[in-house]
């Protein structure tokens, strides 16, 4: 008879900075690192009763598209890097991929079985668990259209269950999730039969792309989702026409010299810099160009009443909000995932 799964022991203190792209982010009360989905399971499950009792949870993958708040994460952290397992499924053209699993892995794992379809992945820094959370995408194309299906763990019930593509009602930058009470814990993919040279090729101009327009400094990737509307311009061309581009700076954030939705960290940038910077951006675009744009970045962790003001403000209108005001007010437990 196979023994019963190990607890994993928790890691105190240690700085969230290390997990996010932003380089942001103060001490971790209380991190936990499961390297399986099992692990991942009998861990939330022990932790059941202090989760029922209110206490906050946050779930970290790769940290982009994440700013965490300079005084740190209060309660528990879910670090799921450590969830990379990947097996190919008997359909030929499908894979399960494991939350933690980073994106430019996926790419390569279809492209190496000859697949095409996954490509757009090469240059997000994320997990599968994260472009499923928001529907990741890049070059056109979307995690919606490869993602077959994700093994969601409950944590009202505390067990886990597949839940389908098509439940999740994917749109821009979206799913329908409760990420107070849904984990994903792995992801079934499907890919195309296609030409590969081709895909290749697509992966490569898509890095040198990125190479030569994305900044290398840390940043959490694009900060506005771009405006919705019918022939609208994107986040980053309004930025470059109204002059901010390299030139917008609030303490140790700057927007980048290289793209107008990406802020970058110059080095010891604060939580509330970076919210500074993206109010500028907001309010600067209603002024001038009538459109409200709204963030892309998630903002978690213990917030101060000036940085919980700016996000409130940055959020006003936004139709997805409810799942994007994720911060710890004053240490009290709101409970958070994100990847």
């Amino acid at each position: 008879m196979m023994g019963a799964t190990k607890l994993i022991s928790p890691v105190v203190g240690r700085a969230a900075a290390a997990y996010s792209t932003y380089r942001i982010g103060g001490p971790m009360m209380e991190a936990y690192f499961p390297t399986s989905i099992l692990e991942a399971e009998t861990l939330l499950k022990h932790l059941k009763s202090r989760l029922l009792d209110g206490e906050e949870m946050t779930v970290l993958g790769w940290g982009s598209n994440t700013l965490i708040a300079s005084a740190g994460i209060g309660g528990i952290c879910l670090i799921t890097r450590k969830l990379a397992g990947i097996q190919p499924l008997e359909n030929d053209n499908c894979f399960r991929f494991e939350a933690g699993v980073h994106l430019a892995k996926v790419a390569n794992v279809a492209l190496q079985a000859g697949l095409t379809g996954g490509e757009f992945f090469i240059g997000i820094p994320g997990t599968m668990g994260g472009a499923c959370r928001m529907n990741a995408g890049a070059m056109g194309q979307e995690s919606s259209k490869i993602i077959k299906r994700a093994l969601v763990f409950d944590l009202v019930n505390f067990d886990s269950g597949w839940v389908s593509a098509e439940a999740f009602k994917f749109s821009y930058r979206f799913a329908k999730m409760n990420p107070r009470h849904q984990l994903v814990l792995a992801v079934d993919c499907e890919f195309q039969q296609g030409d590969v040279q081709a895909a290749q090729a697509r992966m490569e101009a898509n890095m040198a792309f990125r190479k030569e327009h994305h900044p290398l400094e840390p940043n959490g990737g694009s900060v506005f989702r771009n405006p919705t509307e019918t022939n609208a311009p994107s986040v980053g061309k309004m930025i470059d026409e109204l002059g901010g581009r390299g030139a917008w700076q609030c303490g140790q954030a700057k927007i980048s010299e290289k793209h107008g939705n990406f802020i970058i960290n110059m080095g010891h940038a604060t939580s509330l810099d970076v919210l500074q910077v993206m109010q500028k951006m907001q309010t600067t675009i209603a002024e001038h160009y009538g459109y409200r744009v709204y963030p892309e970045n998630k903002f978690i962790g213990l917030a101060t009443a000036e940085e919980q003001t700016l996000w409130h403000q940055l959020h006003e209108g936004d139709p997805h909000s409810n799942d994007d005001l994720h911060h710890q007010q004053h240490g009290c437990p709101t409970g958070t995932i994100s990847y």
